[in-house]
């Protein structure tokens, strides 16, 4: 129970300020007990931080899986999860993302192997219903077009290319899905991308 206590205390406090700036002073204050107790629980501030990642990255997988399973189709399956991962990054403030990357690097290696493993995978997968359903293109090869999709989307969020100044990491990935969607596509599959994100002009996820 005090574990769980501390990974959800821990979370909004690194969401709401920046993983460097929030202390484990700070957190063993927030939640009233001592350093010991929290110590106890986690090894350092570093197992915290990962074990609060993990712990995000499983309830998000469970949610897509949910997600799936109710989708009529491939195209909807796509535009659902993205909608979700979506939200989810708009949640997560640009400070704790950098803190993230540039103090936490070996946590951050390993969470971005946990999220390309599984989205490569999705990814696969979704290509895959979709040309069974005739709304990917036959040709599309599947695993080739799944690394693409993961390579840009990994791009995107190590902001390699975009200023977060210039544009929101939740907008920059709505867009890379619309692309993507546009590119396997069959005849049939762009009316339904159609019925799901309006008129060409005004597209997004």
């Amino acid at each position: 129970m005090i574990k769980q206590q501390i990974i959800t205390k821990s979370e909004e406090l690194f969401m709401r300020y920046g993983i460097r700036s929030v202390s484990m002073d700070d957190i063993a204050r927030e939640l009233g007990v001592s350093k010991k107790t929290l110590y106890q629980q986690v090894e350092n501030k570093s197992d915290l931080i990962r074990q609060i990642f993990v712990e995000r990255s499983l309830v998000e997988r469970h949610e897509i899986e949910v997600m799936r399973k109710k989708s009529a189709n491939a195209i909807e399956e796509m535009v659902e999860v993205a909608r979700f991962m979506i939200s989810r990054l708009s949640k997560v403030s640009p400070t704790s993302r950098y803190d993230l990357e540039k103090y936490y690097q070996d946590v951050h290696r390993e969470l971005d192997h946990l999220h390309m493993t599984f989205f490569t995978h999705f990814i696969q997968e979704n290509l895959t219903r979709g040309i069974e359903e005739g709304l990917y293109r036959r040709s599309t090869k599947v695993a080739l077009v799944a690394k693409f999709f993961v390579g840009m989307a990994t791009r995107l969020a190590h902001n390699e290319y975009f200023s977060v100044k210039e544009h929101r990491l939740e907008d920059l990935v709505s867009q890379l899905f619309v692309y993507h969607i546009h590119g396997v596509a069959s005849e049939k599959g762009m009316q339904v991308v159609r019925e799901y994100l309006g008129d060409e002009d005004e597209e997004k996820i």
